[in-house]
């Protein structure tokens, strides 16, 4: 991985603040709040020149940004949407997302306010430092109210159109009903992946607690204390907070996810080719 990109994904903490990511985008909560919904739009490889973006990324790009301005619209009823490419100290291709607003927003027991509006909004040390707890919760709660608009024309070989979501499920939550519901509503049949699905070996645990390349959330995410649920009981967690809400579970499919286990397991996730829409859930 080139080191530039391993950079710019640690600097805006991207794994930890991931609100949703397609094939080719992810789209993660800003660090800094220039307003309340501050996000960052990333290409999920290393690439310094927009030209050089695919087709593909280039088609992709238009079902994130329905995506981002739906669910911002139904989150916070934002006035305008800045999209701005600066790039000049972090080279990796990324928008810094800015809703604005022209009157005050009060949201997670906090009163927010565009003091540039209707001006171009100030980048540079703009906004208010916020903790990582809060940033998760402020990241949750936009991810809760994800809105999926993809483009009609979008056709998989004709085949059925398949979704894939994966998260830990420590416990499920309505959050995580929410995500499938909506996703359910988007594609034909909706692939789970179990994250951190097995126990580690007792040497793996050591090796988690002392990898100092891991950020915060693939430490959390890959501690056993904070894995208490088998898969096997997770997967029956799932199915029966389904089956509860009249969910047709011949609709759901279940698999291992293997990622920040330590195992090298990327292929053990569906064809991309076969995946409309990829969501992520903890």
């Amino acid at each position: 991985m080139d080191q530039y990109f391993d950079d710019f994904r640690k600097k805006f903490q991207v794994d930890a603040l991931l609100i949703f990511e397609t094939e080719y985008w992810c789209w993660s909560l800003r660090p800094i709040q220039v307003t309340v919904g501050s996000g960052i739009l990333s290409l999920k490889r290393a690439e310094t020149q927009l030209s050089n973006i695919t087709e593909a990324e280039s088609a992709d790009f238009v079902n994130i940004v329905r995506v981002i301005e739906n669910t911002l619209t139904k989150t916070f009823s934002y006035q305008r949407i800045n999209y701005l490419m600066l790039m000049m100290i972090d080279f990796q291709v990324h928008y810094h997302v800015i809703p604005r607003y022209d009157k005050d927003v009060f949201f997670l027991e906090r009163n927010w306010r565009d003091e540039d509006y209707p001006k171009p909004p100030t980048i540079s040390g703009a906004g208010g430092q916020h903790d990582l707890e809060f940033l998760s919760k402020l990241a949750f709660s936009i991810k809760n109210n994800i809105v999926f608009k993809f483009l009609d024309s979008i056709k998989y070989n004709g085949h059925k159109q398949y979704g894939y979501f994966h998260g830990r499920f420590q416990p499920f939550h309505l959050g995580h009903l929410h995500i499938i519901k909506t996703a359910l509503k988007e594609v034909d049949e909706l692939i789970i992946g179990i994250s951190n699905p097995f126990r580690l070996p007792a040497q793996m645990e050591s090796y988690i607690k002392q990898d100092t390349n891991a950020n915060n959330s693939m430490l959390i995410a890959r501690n056993p204390d904070n894995n208490p649920w088998s898969m096997w009981e997770r997967c029956l967690m799932i199915r029966e907070g389904l089956r509860s809400e009249g969910i047709d579970l011949s609709r759901i499919i279940f698999m291992p996810n293997l990622l920040n286990t330590g195992i090298s397991a990327f292929e053990a996730r569906p064809p991309k080719e076969n995946i409309r829409i990829y969501l992520f859930g903890v």
